[in-house]
């Protein structure tokens, strides 16, 4: 995929026409110009991929999705809802073109940000969240098992009473995921489904840290 400074249409032509979407290697970008300059961003919504082209910029540079309503800042991209954050681009302009620098992180910074972003559906139950933090760690190459052993991590000690069917569940679950390889929708279920579940079964408990030292048993 091309990294770097990328140029993409002419400042005439979207001036001309306010707003455009740029392609390059699959990926989509929104150009839009405003009275405090040109801004560029992904043109899928982090929600749910529809096209932020489509959607409402007021004078202040927010940028409203039209299907669900989530509304980011363009200029930094930030969700005024507190869920998934929009990528903008940096942007210059050299002579009469536009350039976009589109330069992925590295594999590691984007694998940390995707689990601190899980981190966050996890402790709301945001299911749709858990989803789509999920599949980014799959895009990212890496074992999605390391999903799995951060949500034990995040719930191992709120589970008052001991552990429940969530844990005894992902057994199975792992087992299914293994059963359908090469079916990514599928695995990305198999997945959800035991993460979701020590979510649900955690939601809002408080920590009950494991006592230190060891008791000998009194029948």
């Amino acid at each position: 995929m091309s990294q770097g400074w990328i140029k993409t249409v002419s400042v005439e032509d979207l001036k001309k026409k306010g707003r455009t979407v740029f392609r390059l290697d699959g990926r989509q970008i929104a150009l839009f110009d405003t009275k405090n300059g040109i801004y560029a961003c992904n043109n899928r919504c982090p929600h749910e991929g529809y096209p932020l082209r489509e959607g409402t910029l007021d004078e202040n540079c927010l940028l409203t999705c039209n299907w669900h309503n989530w509304k980011f800042n363009l200029e930094t991209g930030e969700n005024q809802r507190d869920g998934d954050k929009l990528r903008t681009y940096p942007v210059e302009l050299r002579d009469n073109d536009i350039w976009v620098e589109i330069v992925d992180a590295p594999v590691e910074e984007q694998l940390a940000k995707s689990l601190e972003d899980l981190n966050q559906g996890f402790v709301d139950h945001d299911y749709e969240r858990l989803a789509r933090e999920i599949a980014r760690v799959v895009r990212l190459g890496v074992d999605p098992m390391v999903a799995v052993k951060e949500a034990i991590r995040w719930s191992h000690d709120k589970m008052e009473y001991g552990w429940t069917h969530a844990y005894a569940g992902t057994a199975d679950w792992l087992a299914l995921y293994d059963e359908h390889a090469g079916e990514p929708e599928n695995q990305l279920i198999c997945l959800l489904e035991t993460i979701g579940h020590m979510s649900d079964d955690t939601l809002r408990e408080a920590s009950y840290p494991y006592a230190e030292g060891v008791e000998e048993w009194d029948a």
